[in-house]
């Protein structure tokens, strides 16, 4: 059986994809719907409303984070901090081969 990606997600499907809580979701598109109807620009990813169900499209919230989100770039790790990461790793694979 061939698994086909979701048309249409819910609340909970599409706040879980773009890494926020289903209240954030429903808050943003709660404003958004109050920002629409007084002629503003909604902020949110946009949504669709089949009968009394309103579902987002996956392209849809692609979209919308290529176009609202800010690459914020590499941080560097301090000398401390990339010494702590390494001695923190070594430890874990220390732990790891005494579990064997």
């Amino acid at each position: 059986m061939v698994q086909l990606p979701p048309l249409l997600l819910g609340d909970v499907a599409a706040a879980a994809a773009i890494g926020r809580s289903p209240s954030w979701i429903r808050a943003t598109r709660a404003a958004d719907a109050k920002a629409k109807a007084e002629g503003r620009p909604m902020i949110g990813p946009p949504w669709v409303r089949i009968g009394r169900a309103i579902f987002y499209k996956p392209a849809a919230l692609e979209r919308w984070i290529a176009e609202n989100g800010e690459e914020c770039g590499v941080v560097e790790l301090t000398p401390a901090q990339r010494a702590a990461r390494e001695a923190h790793a070594q430890r874990r694979a220390s732990s790891s081969e005494v579990a064997e």
